[in-house]
């Protein structure tokens, strides 16, 4: 949750310089655990954009947007997970609702 200019500033304290190797150590950590546990079946998703299936997500709220289809994905807001195609998390979504 690090604003993107704290990160991409030119001229950076030594605190901030801190807070920038924070960050990327614990972008670093989580994307090797993700490779780890994906090799052992286990993956994240997320349904983002895609239409809302009620055995892989669950649709926290449902709110009407005309610039979008019915019964769509627009927000996510826990990403998901499944272990061998099975679903061990159903992602946390709002669903678009114009009918």
């Amino acid at each position: 949750m690090v604003p993107e200019e704290k990160l991409k500033s030119e001229q950076q304290s030594e605190h901030q310089q801190d807070l920038v190797n924070l960050h990327e150590g614990l972008r670093m950590t989580e994307r090797i655990l993700l490779q780890t546990l994906e090799k052992h079946g286990l993956e994240r998703f997320d349904p983002d954009g895609q239409v809302f299936n009620p055995n892989e997500h669950e649709a926290t709220f449902m709110t009407p947007m005309h610039d979008k289809e019915h019964n769509t994905v627009f927000l996510t807001q826990q990403k998901g997970f499944k272990l061998n195609g099975r679903v061990l998390r159903p992602a946390k979504v709002g669903v678009v609702k114009n009918k």
